[in-house]
């Protein structure tokens, strides 16, 4: 029987975004969390984290990553709090799960830090329920049964056609915002400081890279 050689994945696509979106972005100090980071995750969330944030004229050395032992809550809470002690700075943080992130929630309340007043949280999976914790998760929504679908196309074709051609699948996801992303408070402060002077903050623009 032949193999499937390709495995379905999906690909998030570097946008062109507006001056307003790129100067929120670039305001935030980012950090990551994720399991396993040195070994085989690297390549399928740090290395696409990375070159998304540089995209977007961010130094990716200064986007700190914490490694999660596991893809659970516990794991993304103790993780979060390794994160935030070394990092005081980090405004926002993107977990490569949803548990991971609902881990990120207990950190914050634990040492007294709102969401997203003072950290911007981002999931990964759009899980069960994850619409219905305070606040709301931003999250990136992964069609789980096209996977599939797609993944038992491939495979029935490999079993009648074992020497045909290999298909790369291509499923592109969709950023579901929620509430538990905001601009940075210190952002929004330089703003209003800005405002009651009279002086217009310049937006910085700059090209993003399209994939």
């Amino acid at each position: 029987m032949g193999k499937v050689r390709k495995a379905v994945r999906s690909k998030v696509k570097i946008r062109k975004i507006s001056p307003e979106r790129q100067q929120r972005f670039q305001d935030a100090r980012w950090a990551q969390l994720d399991p396993d980071v040195q070994r085989r995750h690297r390549g399928e969330f740090v290395v696409p984290f990375q070159g998304r944030i540089v995209a977007h004229g961010i130094d990716a050395a200064a986007a700190p990553c914490e490694v999660a032992g596991t893809y659970t809550r516990e794991q993304g809470r103790a993780a979060a709090e390794r994160l935030l002690q070394r990092h005081r700075e980090v405004t926002a943080i993107v977990a490569a799960t949803d548990l991971l992130a609902l881990g990120v929630y207990d950190a914050l309340r634990e040492t007294g830090r709102e969401c997203p007043k003072d950290v911007s949280v981002v999931g990964h999976n759009d899980m069960p329920l994850v619409d219905l914790v305070q606040p709301g998760l931003t999250t990136v929504r992964i069609s789980h049964f096209e996977m599939g679908r797609q993944t038992a196309d491939l495979l029935e074709q490999a079993i009648q056609d074992p020497g045909g051609a290999v298909r790369n699948v291509v499923l592109q996801p969709v950023l579901i915002v929620r509430s538990s992303t905001a601009r940075p408070r210190h952002a929004t402060s330089r703003k209003n400081e800005a405002r009651m002077s009279g002086v217009v903050p310049r937006v910085r623009q700059q090209k993003t890279a399209r994939q």
